[in-house]
């Protein structure tokens, strides 16, 4: 969302933006979805067991932390497990990546402040709305931020602060765009990847078969892929 909003801010300074798994509050909210992709498009069995766990009180914190970042890695046998097993999620937070009770430690301090707010300017608006009453509507990425950001939920819920979408208006960015989207992301995946591809004036979207929501390093094909857009623009990119 940041190269979203420089671009609308600062576009007439950059001729070519890559967009890599991402999506956008506004265009979701203009489809009548949330900003994150539910889970039950990416782990349909995880989603049912989370809202079973969920409706009967038991689902943790911790282990929706788990299963959150086991998701992003494309992790989905051990994101299953960790919903439906208490003893496999509490294996899992052994591994600080996977430990809630740390992150949360690490988010509340003073200095991650503006990590928190720019979590509440993305997802706020949907949390304060989340209220998944079936499997399908289980939205992690929301279930995560409503944990990390309780003292945001107060404040919106006694009037001290409004929960606001970020609205951009991308038809004024006369650049090309390049957007990649993953087909397992549990974040996006390929439909939002679209929506941004069609709300920029010169876009191209790429769809690639990956679980995950990010790599740490990029394929060869991406990075020729970098190489061509970069140099020449989406007319170098075969069709």
């Amino acid at each position: 969302m940041l190269v979203q909003q420089f671009l609308a801010a600062h576009g007439d300074r950059v001729d070519r933006a890559l967009l890599v798994s991402t999506g956008a509050p506004d265009l979701s909210a203009s489809h009548g979805v949330g900003f994150g992709r539910p889970l039950a498009e990416t782990n349909p069995e995880a989603a049912a067991a989370y809202a079973a766990e969920r409706l009967a009180g038991r689902m943790g914190k911790a282990r929706t932390w788990a299963a959150f970042r086991l998701g992003l890695f494309g992790d989905y046998a051990g994101q299953t497990e960790v919903v439906t097993s208490r003893w496999a999620a509490f294996w899992r937070a052994c591994n600080p990546s996977f430990c809630f009770p740390l992150a949360n430690f690490i988010m509340q301090m003073p200095q991650e402040l503006e990590v928190r707010v720019r979590m509440w300017e993305l997802v706020g608006a949907d949390i304060v709305a989340y209220r998944p009453t079936s499997a399908a509507e289980i939205n992690l990425l929301n279930e995560i931020v409503a944990n990390l950001l309780p003292s945001f939920l107060d404040a919106y819920h006694s009037g001290q602060l409004p929960a606001r979408r970020i609205v951009i208006d991308r038809t004024r960015f006369q650049g090309e765009v390049m957007v990649w989207a993953n087909t397992g992301d549990q974040d996006f995946g390929p439909e939002r990847g679209r929506w941004l591809a069609e709300a920029y004036p010169r876009a191209r979207l790429f769809v690639f078969d990956d679980r995950s929501h990010h790599r740490l390093e990029a394929t060869p094909h991406q990075v020729e892929l970098m190489k061509a857009f970069f140099k020449g623009g989406l007319a170098a990119l075969a069709p």
